[in-house]
């Protein structure tokens, strides 16, 4: 569940970027920040449940590219905003 919704909000972010370079207006405000989070947090409760070694390892690893992504969208509204 926490993966949709961080899906959701990353389709959502791209979305809103294009939309403001189109020159459109933001539609709303977007809580992808917390998505992030959520997921984060899921998944380290997940881990901290089963400590099979080769699941938690897939898991961090799915964490760490989830993390890479929130980041360059963050990074991306910033520019585009400026």
């Amino acid at each position: 569940m926490a993966q949709q919704e961080f899906d959701a909000r990353v389709a959502w972010a791209l979305d809103d970027m294009a939309n403001r370079i189109e020159g459109k207006t933001r539609e709303g405000k977007d809580a992808f920040e917390s998505a992030f989070e959520r997921l984060e947090q899921t998944v380290r409760n997940f881990c901290s449940e089963r400590p099979e070694r080769v699941v938690t390892e897939k898991l961090q690893t799915f964490l760490a590219l989830s993390g890479s992504s929130n980041s360059l969208i963050t990074s991306l509204e910033k520019e585009i905003l400026c």
